[in-house]
């Protein structure tokens, strides 16, 4: 990745390097050009926080401002700065906190977040950025401190970020998921007002600074044209799209639409060619993503013109996902239209690799279709359909007991009623092999989110029950006919995974009999028999079991006991200490 840190270090010296003086006027304070560039707006409030507490850097979410106009000037009344307090929110969006940051953390940090949007998502003080996308891949990024040196990597700063954006729900999946903030961030667990920050600072006796200065920089390059193109033209047979940063206009039938349910919001429209071009190692499927909702529905044939991009949530290298973004203009050609014949993947998906190259991925000639990742990368964003699938894991759901998630995955073997190898002796899960470099590249992640339809935990809606009690082993009988996705998950890292636009007879069917069948009782459920001349020894993930959670205890117990039949030793996991999450040293 080229280092803009020369070229940044000119345009600090060339450009508006000066002191800003009150007798040179009143300041127009707004965030009219947000997103595109930091603002008048941003650069204050970032200021004032920044020199009222004494910090290194702060960062403040752009979306935080409001389209308001103020006036930032010398000898302010109390009305004046009231009115300058008002562009920004009060309550839960004004509070921020105060820890210790890596310079390095910092800066992947800053590019994480302008991903979401490939945009300016954090207005900045103390540190000005420039970063530069081609197609949704970082190609150069400088981070220059106002000292005129770079941030350092090993170097420890002192960071105000938002409290909102890390812990608030409104902002899911929020810095805790997406960005790993508890392992990046040292909260200091001193909390501030961003808005009490700026009267303060108002009231100091010093020079305001350079308020319309660019502190912070995304741009796009030049993105070339390619006319009209084919979806299989457009994801080519490798991992990246030959025509990625080119505008297209291609053509498809819709296979999936949702407006997307977490920050920044948006909508994900699939399309596939329905004719492909017979070559296996392109999709004929992909994404389009619009900045607002559309109305879009399964079976529109539709036409778009936009950008193609590549994207992840890493910044040097990872798998990326192909997606036609930008986009100028769409029109609906015809509707109702049958879908695409889903292609069956049960006999021809690899069991063994997941990849035999070695070496940056993107960079590989052609798919392999015999590895796993390049396999699943020629069906993204393309019908898919899993025959007896087995389910050999699951997350999220209701994985504790006084407790449901409002996500859950299940991980599901193609082809659930052939013996084959890795299968345990039970038949209830399947196992990796180290030895052999065997990690099972056939398993697919269903997943609950906005392409797949959610049933009611009652039953009274058909499709993807979240709260259903599901069962290592079992098989869900029948045909799934889905959609292939990769996508960021609430992680930040990529994945595939099998989606369901679509009610399906055959989870319905299983619903309805795991929920007439399944004991529901601790108590009633089977026990474990050990051989009382051996060891027995149990892994256990408590969840962060606290003295807080005093069912939870109880049940916990009663699993040991009955569940488990009393191991001989038991490894506990996420086991927290006797006063739970409450942080005293």
């Amino acid at each position: 990745m080229i280092k803009l840190s020369i070229l940044l270090f000119i345009l600090i010296a060339c450009g508006e390097g000066k002191q800003y003086d009150y007798s040179q006027g009143p300041v127009v304070i707004d965030n009219f050009a947000k997103f595109e560039a930091s603002t008048s707006a941003g650069n204050l409030i970032t200021t004032a926080m920044k020199e009222v507490h004494d910090l290194d850097v702060v960062l403040y979410p752009t979306m935080l401002t409001r389209d308001d106009i103020a006036v930032f000037k010398a000898d302010m009344n109390q009305e004046e700065i009231e009115s300058l307090v008002s562009v920004f929110p009060h309550g839960e969006e004004d509070k921020f906190v105060i820890g210790t940051m890596r310079g390095s953390d910092l800066k992947n940090f800053i590019a994480q977040r302008s991903m979401e949007r490939f945009a300016v998502e954090l207005e900045v003080a103390g540190v000005e950025y420039e970063l530069i996308y081609q197609g949704g891949r970082l190609v150069s990024s400088a981070f220059i401190r106002d000292n005129m040196t770079e941030l350092a990597d090993d170097t420890n700063y002192s960071v105000a970020i938002s409290k909102y954006f890390m812990s608030n729900f409104e902002t899911f999946p929020m810095y805790k998921y997406r960005n790993n903030i508890d392992r990046i961030f040292v909260d200091s667990r001193t909390e501030i007002s961003a808005r009490q920050s700026l009267r303060d600072y108002i009231n100091l006796d010093r020079e305001a600074p350079l308020l319309t200065r660019k502190r912070a920089r995304v741009r796009l390059t030049k993105v070339f044209e390619a006319g009209e193109r084919k979806i299989p033209e457009i994801q080519g047979d490798g991992h990246l799209s030959p025509f990625i940063n080119h505008k297209v206009t291609t053509q498809g039938i819709v296979t999936a639409a949702a407006e997307v349910d977490y920050y920044p919001g948006g909508q994900e429209v699939y399309i596939q060619d329905p004719n492909g071009d017979d070559n296996p190692r392109t999709s004929d499927g992909i994404k389009l993503y619009f900045d607002k909702t559309e109305d879009i529905k399964i079976g529109d044939l539709i036409r778009v013109t936009g950008i193609v991009f590549e994207e992840s949530n890493h910044i040097e290298n990872g798998l990326t996902g192909t997606s036609i973004r930008e986009i100028e203009e769409f029109k609906i050609l015809n509707t109702g239209l049958a879908r695409p014949e889903a292609i069956a993947i049960d006999s021809i998906v690899p069991e063994t690799y997941f990849s035999t190259y070695h070496g940056d991925i993107n960079l590989k000639k052609g798919l392999n279709l015999s590895d796993g990742l390049d396999f699943w990368e020629s069906l993204e964003g393309m019908r898919i359909s899993l025959s007896n699938p087995r389910i050999v894991g699951f997350r999220g759901g209701k994985e504790q007991s006084d407790d449901a998630k409002s996500h859950l995955t299940l991980y599901l073997l193609p082809d659930g009623k052939r013996r084959r190898a890795g299968l345990n002796s039970r038949g209830n899960g399947i196992m990796a092999d180290p030895d052999t470099d065997r990690f099972n590249p056939q398993i697919i992640p269903l997943a609950s989110g906005p392409l797949t339809v959610e049933g009611s935990s009652n039953g009274d809606r058909p499709g993807l029950n979240i709260r259903a009690n599901y069962g290592m082993g079992d098989i869900i009988p029948g045909k799934l006919e889905g959609l292939l996705s990769f996508g960021k998950n609430l992680f930040g890292d990529g994945e595939f995974v099998f989606n369901l636009p679509e009610v399906q007879d055959a989870l319905t069917q299983y619903n309805q009999s795991i929920q007439s069948t399944r004991l529901e009782r601790i108590e009633d459920r089977p026990s474990i028999n050990y051989d009382n001349e051996n060891l027995s020894i149990a892994a256990y993930n408590v969840k962060n079991l606290s003295p807080a959670n005093k069912k939870r205890i109880k049940d916990t117990a009663q699993m040991f006991a009955t569940n488990m039949n009393c191991p001989d030793v038991i490894g506990l996991v996420e086991i927290q200490d006797n006063n739970g999450e409450t942080f005293e040293g």
